[in-house]
C-alpha cells in the first residue's frame, strides 16, 4: 500500500476543516451582502427626500451609487463562485483519495519503463494504460504468474476518446528475464518474470508506446466486479457454448462461486463467474484472439454499466479495490475521470495485425510479420500517425526477430 498517505483520521478531519471554513466564509460573505443591501436601501429613500429639492442632483447620485453597488457585489460573487468550485473539485478529491486508499498501491520509477525520448514526445496527447489479467489460481502468489489478458487502454487527452487494444498473449515480444536479462519470448511471460513493471516495459520498447500506468486484475477480481455492478449484457456465441459450460465450474471453483450453466446464444445478462469465464475460454472458441476481443467485450460492457449506474461503483469499491494493483494515483483518476464518464469508446484493435503462428522451438508463438510493419499499423490506428516511422529499436528488434527465427511473412488477421 502507498506509504506517503495520511492516516484515516487525519484525512476525516482535514475534510470536516475544509468544509468548516468554507461555510463560514460563505456565511459572512452572504451577511455582507444583506447588510450591504440594506445600506443601499437607506441611501435609495434619503434620495427620494433630496429629488424634491433637485431634479439634477439626485440622477446623478443614483448613478453614481448603482455603479459603486454593482462594482462592490460583482467581485463577491465571483470569489463564492471560486469557492464553491474549489470545494467541488476538493470534495471529489478527498473522495477519490479515500478510494484509492483501498487500492493494492505500487510505485514504479519511470526511468525503469524504456519510454523514448521521442515516442513520448510525439505522444504527448495520450495516455497509455495496461490493463493485465492474470491467472492466478488459490494459493498462488499474483506477482509471478502468466497474463491471460494483455490491453492497452488508450485516452486521447484532447478529446476524450478511449480506444482498447488486446495483445496476443503469445505475441513474441522483448522481456526480460527472471535474472534481468533481454529475452525474446511470448507475451503472457513477461508478468511472470517480473510483474507489471516487465510487461510495460515490454510493451514500450517493442511497440514504441508511452505507457506508464498499470491495472492488475485475477478472474476473481473480474467476478466480483460483474457481480458488484449487478451482472453485464453479453452476446454469447455458438462456438463459445462448449467452452463456457467445460470450463465454468472450475472458474467458479476458484472464485468461490455457484456455477449456472449457460442455456441458449444470443444476448444475456451474465454473473461473476460466467463473465470470468467468458474471458478465459479459448480452445474451440478463437484461440487467443478469441479470448483477448471478449476480455475487451468485458471491459466495454462493465464501462457502459458503470456509466449508466454510477451508485453501484461506491459499492464495488469496498470489495474489489483491495484486490486490484495499481500505481494509478488520485491525480490520475481526476485527471480520467471526466474522460470516462463521457466514455467515447471509439473502436478496439488486436495486435499483432499480421503475423506466424506455429510451434518455433517448443512454444506456440504469434510471431509479427514484420514487427516493423506491425508498429506502424499500429500508430496509423490508436494515434492517426499516416506514414509513422518507428524508432531504431522497433528497426533493429524487428531484425532481430527476423533472424532469429527466419520467418518474414505471415497472415494478415482481420479481426
Amino acid at each position: 500500500m502507498r506509504s506517503d498517505r495520511h492516516d484515516s483520521g487525519k484525512k476525516s478531519k482535514r475534510r470536516d476543516t475544509v468544509s468548516e471554513d468554507f461555510l463560514a466564509e460563505f456565511r459572512n460573505l452572504e451577511n455582507s451582502n444583506n447588510n450591504e443591501s440594506y445600506s443601499s436601501s437607506f441611501d435609495d429613500s434619503k434620495s427620494r427626500k433630496d429629488r424634491k429639492k433637485s431634479k439634477e442632483a439626485p440622477k446623478k447620485k443614483k448613478s453614481k451609487g448603482g455603479k459603486k453597488k454593482k462594482r462592490r457585489i460583482l467581485p463577491k460573487i465571483l470569489v463564492v463562485l471560486l469557492l464553491l468550485l474549489g470545494v467541488g473539485v476538493a470534495s471529489a478529491y478527498f473522495f477519490l483519495d479515500a478510494q484509492i486508499e483501498k487500492f493494492d498501491h505500487v510505485e514504479i520509477p519511470k526511468s525503469d519503463l524504456n519510454i523514448d525520448k521521442d515516442v513520448a514526445k510525439n505522444l504527448k496527447n495520450y495516455k497509455n494504460i495496461a490493463v493485465l489479467g492474470i491467472d492466478a489460481r488459490k494459493g498462488e502468489d499474483p506477482t509471478k504468474c502468466r497474463t491471460d489478458a494483455i490491453i492497452i487502454a488508450t485516452v486521447n487527452n484532447k478529446n476524450g476518446d478511449i480506444k482498447l487494444t488486446s495483445v496476443m498473449r503469445d505475441s513474441y515480444m522483448l522481456m526480460d528475464d527472471i535474472s534481468g536479462n533481454e529475452l525474446l519470448d511470448k507475451a503472457t511471460h513477461a508478468h511472470a518474470f517480473g510483474g507489471p513493471i516487465n510487461t510495460i516495459k515490454m510493451l514500450n520498447q517493442t511497440l514504441d508506446l508511452n505507457v506508464e500506468k498499470f491495472v492488475v486484475m485475477d478472474w476473481n477480481s473480474v467476478a466480483d466486479v460483474v457481480d458488484s455492478m449487478g451482472g453485464i449484457t453479453i452476446n454469447v456465441q455458438e462456438n463459445e457454448l462448449r467452452d463456457l459450460n467445460k470450463w465454468g465450474p472450475e472458474t467458479a471453483r476458484n472464485t468461490g462461486r455457484k456455477w449456472n450453466a449457460f442455456t441458449k446464444t444470443g444476448k444475456q445478462e451474465i454473473d461473476g463467474a460466467q463473465a470470468a469465464t467468458y474471458c478465459r475460454i479459448r480452445k474451440t472458441s478463437g484461440g487467443d484472439p478469441g479470448r483477448t476481443n471478449r476480455m475487451k467485450k468485458v471491459m466495454t460492457a462493465l464501462l457502459s454499466k458503470a456509466k449508466s449506474n454510477p451508485t453501484k461503483i461506491n459499492d464495488m469499491a469496498d470489495k474489489v479495490f483491495p484486490e486490484i494493483r495499481t500505481n494509478l494515483t488520485t491525480s490520475d483518476f481526476m485527471s480520467l475521470l471526466p474522460k470516462v464518464v463521457k466514455f467515447n469508446l471509439k473502436g478496439s484493435e488486436g495486435y499483432p495485425y499480421n503475423y506466424w503462428g506455429g510451434i518455433l522451438n517448443g512454444k506456440w508463438l504469434a510471431v509479427p510479420t514484420t514487427l516493423e510493419y506491425n508498429v506502424k499499423t499500429l500508430h496509423e490506428k490508436l494515434f492517426d500517425q499516416k506514414d509513422y516511422n518507428p524508432s531504431n529499436t522497433v528497426k533493429e528488434l524487428s531484425q532481430r526477430i527476423i533472424s532469429n527465427t527466419g520467418i518474414s511473412v505471415g497472415t494478415e488477421v482481420n479481426e
